[in-house]
């Protein structure tokens, strides 16, 4: 049961249209935490991925991780005062990597580059008192990559959805002692009308912090 002398972090995993924003936008509002959100628009090499993976997988991979560890060293900050729900956990990003060395996107040396990266990091970074994977089948994800019309993602091939699952999934497997996760069906819950789900998926985050 959630403590409310305590100041939490919580995070997301999920893939491409999953509903993180949507969800990290809820718990803010009803639970009333400070949202950390992704920047993807910051990010010039992701439209620059979706047209040629191979060539730009290694930069968009990159600087996502440099900036998510910039948002969590200020999320660090940020506790002190007020709980903090960030919409892109730093293992979605592992997940992402693993997803493009799958596809042949990163090679070996690119990915142990980025691992090597990453494991400078880790010591600096809080851990999460929850992470929520907001799982969804690849069908329900393209469908929504589709209808949130942002013209870059519209080049995302249909098998894209699943290597990212596969990865999500796999992850998930060989962290579930690391961590505190649950998972959620985000395609049998709506989280921008059904008042019902709403508080059932609220009520579920607390009763697991």
């Amino acid at each position: 049961m959630q403590d409310k002398n305590k100041n939490y972090f919580i995070s997301f995993i999920g893939g491409i249209g999953s509903g993180k924003t949507t969800a990290t936008e809820l718990v803010a509002k009803k639970m009333d935490f400070f949202p950390v959100k992704e920047r993807y628009q910051k990010n010039d090499f992701l439209p620059l991925f979706y047209n040629d993976m191979k060539k730009w997988a290694l930069q968009s991979q990159l600087f996502f991780l440099s900036e998510k560890f910039n948002q969590i060293m200020k999320i660090k900050q940020i506790i002190k005062r007020k709980s903090v729900v960030l919409d892109v956990d730093i293992n979605q990003d592992l997940c992402f990597a693993e997803a493009q060395k799958e596809l042949g996107n990163i090679n070996d040396k690119e990915y142990l580059l980025y691992h090597k990266i990453y494991k400078t990091m880790a010591p600096f970074l809080p851990k999460p008192d929850l992470i929520i994977y907001l799982k969804s089948d690849p069908v329900t994800l393209n469908d929504r990559i589709d209808s949130r019309g942002r013209n870059f993602e519209k080049k995302i091939p249909p098998s894209y959805s699943r290597f990212l699952l596969r990865a999500q999934d796999k992850w998930v497997r060989k962290n579930k002692d690391r961590f505190a996760i649950i998972t959620v069906d985000s395609g049998k819950i709506n989280f921008v009308n059904n008042v019902k789900d709403k508080e059932k998926f609220i009520n579920l985050i607390k009763s697991h912090l």
